[in-house]
Order: structure tokens, then sequence, then C-alpha cells
């Protein structure tokens, strides 16, 4: 299939720098996305996906605390998300998005970086409970054959998704962010699983100690930006009946199932070639911006590569409430029983959030983290009255996603302003702390 798809399409999308994925007819999509553009037409193809706004004045130290950090200068605006027991209780909109733009609103379409991650967990167990995929014990190369190339063969979908399979050094892990789908899955098939760790790829707080050795495989924990993530999207889109993309594939199976709308790991060509015209003024569609330098870098969120892209390890992106959506379905879906709504069985929801390395040093970050599937447990950035029961995943310095099954809490946070990690951190941590004393969750 990749072969079939090389020759025009590559060197179409190659000139284009946009990477998409499966089979296509460039004449149509063109034309399409052609005909949109002069009619403004996306604006109305936004407006269908997305949710409405629902401003919420129930959480007063919260937007307290964004507000700080539009003062302090850390984002221009943000939006939080937030599900109690499954109900909204808020879903505020705070300042502007960018430097430039207009107000910021609950509905407009931001990036999610590394926040999607854990979608691809969530599409892998639907398969499980689906009988398209076995296990996600399985070996990815039982889906991809041509991932076992280069000692890769033992590593399974759990390995990639707990960053435990020892291939951060990959030469598809950042290198091919942006590439065509199949030239980063060719890549990271063909690399070879290293037995040391090179220091230009280290956490600077790793720096001087010893290279970790990878085997045997699950032993240690590196975070991965890309390349195996692609591997196991592979396995579980060549799993699925039919041939989708895997953006097509989790917004049908996925994002629609949850009412997530205007949520996307590569969005729709014909939206997208027409949402980054200037004359749509940016329509829904709104971009991060770097901050640690001092001064507001467009870091290119918004091009049109970037909408694109479906790498299942950085591409998403939606309103804040699609990342609390899906912790929501994740808690609900946690339960025994008939559960309205259900996506996932219940044991493979709890699976989810469950701990799979405990206590375990990250060479990537730096870090000793208890990692999940997809997901921490835990994390840093839920704040001081965050239960030991809760689990999410960051993207970024701009956002993440959030559950504590102990108080029934679902929260997504995007911020559009990417400043270092130590301040990326603690305004999450603030705006954590006070949604719980707004929601009267704390315990001291």
């Amino acid at each position: 299939m990749a072969t079939a798809r090389a020759g025009l399409q590559f060197e179409w999308f190659n000139l284009l720098q946009v990477p998409l994925h499966g089979e296509v007819q460039l004449h149509s999509l063109f034309t399409m996305a052609a005909l949109d553009a002069l009619s403004c037409g996306v604006d109305s193809a936004v407006d269908d996906m997305v949710g409405g706004a629902c401003e919420d004045e129930h959480l007063p130290r919260t937007r307290r605390a964004v507000e700080e950090g539009i003062a302090a200068g850390l984002h221009f605006g943000a939006q939080v998300s937030v599900f109690k027991d499954g109900v909204e209780v808020g879903d505020l909109a705070v300042g502007r998005r960018g430097p430039d733009g207009g107000p910021m609103t609950s509905d407009a379409i931001l990036p999610w970086w590394s926040s999607v991650k854990p979608c691809l967990a969530v599409l892998a167990g639907l398969a499980v409970d689906r009988g398209h995929l076995r296990s996600l014990r399985d070996p990815v190369s039982r889906y991809v054959p041509e991932f076992a190339a280069g000692g890769k063969a033992a590593i399974t979908i759990e390995d990639v998704l707990t960053h435990a399979a020892g291939l951060v050094c990959a030469g598809a892990a950042e290198s091919h962010r942006g590439e065509p789908w199949d030239v980063v899955v060719a890549a990271t098939c063909g690399a070879r699983r290293r037995a040391g760790f090179d220091d230009e790829r280290r956490s600077p707080r790793v720096v001087g100690r010893a290279a970790p050795e990878w085997a045997p495989i699950g032993a240690k924990n590196g975070y991965q930006m890309g390349g195996a993530f692609h591997c196991v999207a592979e396995a579980v889109r060549r799993a699925w009946p039919g041939d989708r993309s895997y953006g097509e594939l989790l917004r049908r199976e996925v994002f629609e199932p949850l009412g997530a709308r205007g949520c996307f790991c590569g969005v729709p060509f014909e939206m997208a070639g027409c949402g980054a015209l200037p004359a749509a003024g940016g329509g829904a569609f709104a971009g991060t911006f770097e901050l640690s330098g001092g001064s507001a870098v467009d870091d290119g969120s918004r091009s049109l590569r970037a909408l694109l892209s479906e790498d299942p390890a950085g591409a998403g992106r939606g309103p804040a409430r699609g990342l609390a959506a899906l912790y929501r379905r994740l808690l609900l879906d946690a339960r025994d029983g008939d559960v309205p709504g259900r996506l996932l069985e219940a044991a493979t929801a709890r699976r989810m959030g469950e701990t799979v390395h405990a206590s375990t040093f990250d060479v990537v970050q730096g870090l000793e983290l208890d990692v999940g599937r997809a997901m921490y447990a835990r994390p840093n950035f839920g704040g001081p009255h965050a239960s030991p029961a809760s689990f999410g995943h960051g993207g970024s310095r701009s956002s993440f996603g959030f559950g504590d099954p102990a108080v029934g809490l679902a929260v997504g946070v995007i911020f559009d302003g990417r400043p270092d990690a130590d301040a990326h951190r603690d305004r999450c941590r603030s705006v954590m702390a006070a949604l719980y004393e707004d929601l009267g969750l704390t315990t001291t």
C-alpha cells in the first residue's frame, strides 16, 4: 500500500510541505479547497463541528489564576473546561487569542501538542474491546511486520505507550515530525534499537550520568516524541476494518462518540486549506506562541503543514472541552454496569489510568515518574489537592488533560503561551489548586 502511494502523491505533498496519509484524489481535494476558499465555506464547516460557548462565573479563583498568568506574560488567553461526576460545571475562555487576536472563546480550536497521546491509547483499547487487536501486549510487528527490523520484533504496543520501547533515539523520533505518514512509519521501522542513549538527545538533568542500557525492553523509560507512536497508530489502523487514515479513524471512533466537536488529529484538507487563509481572520483555528525567550514567537502551530499533520504523538487540536470530555468518558466508563454512552469496557477504561511503571526514572525528561499507558499517574500539573489516583498528560508547555477518579473530576486546560517549563508547571498547579478550591474539593 505504501509503495502504491509513493511517486506523484509524495512529490505533490512534499512540494506543498503538508503531510497526508491514505488514498486521495489530488485534483478533487485541490478543487474542493479552492472552491471553499473562494466562498469562505470553511467558516460554516467549522461552526457545524464546534460546540457553543458556555461562559461560567462559578469558578472565580480559577479565572483569577488564569488572569494572573496573563498579567505575568505567560500566555495571552486560555480555555479551562471542567466536568464533575460527568456533568459540565465550567467552560472558561479568558483573555484573547494570541498577541493580535480577538477574544478567546471556548470553541476556539487550539493545539494540544502531546496532550493528544492518550487518544492513541484509548483508540488502541477500543480496538482490543472490539476484537481488532488481540491485546496491548501484542508485538507491534504482529500488525506491522516491517517494524521487526533492527532488533524491534519483541517491542509491544504497551512498551511504546509506556515509553519503554527504547526508541527515543530512533531516527524518526523528532527529525521526521511533519513528514508524510508513510515516510515516518518507514523510517521508524528501519531504525535500529540502540543499546545506549545519545548525549545530545538527553535531558539537561541527565547529562553527565552514565548512558543507560536499554536491554531488556521495558526495563527503562525514555519519553518518545513520535515515530514509534506512528507505528502503533499504523498497527491500529491496519487492524481496523476499512482503509481509513489514523486521523479519520480517531475522529469517527473516538471524538464523535465523545461529542468532542472541533477536535482533530489531522484537520481535513478542505477545512485546513481554507482556514489558513489570512482573509478568514483565523476562523476557529488559533495557535500557540513560544514565550520562553521573553518575547512572543509564532511557533507555526497554525501553519497548513501543522494543521494537516496526523502525528499521533503531537498533532491533536481542539477546544479544551474536547480534552475534558475524553477524561470524563474514561472516568464514567471505569464504572461497572450500564453506563450511558459507554465507549470502553470498564476494565479497559480502568487500565487507561493505571500505573504500569512505578517510580521510574525517565532518561529524557530527567524525572522520576509513575508511567501509565500514554498517561502519567499523579502528574505534577495536578496541583496540591489532586488525589493519588489522578492521572493525565500534558502537551508542550501549553496544555493538559486530567482525571481524578477520587472526586469525579475531569479537566482540560489550554494556554496559548509556551513559557519555560518551570513557569508552565507553576501556572498549571496554580490553576488546578484554584479549581479544586472553587469546587470545594480540598481536604484542608
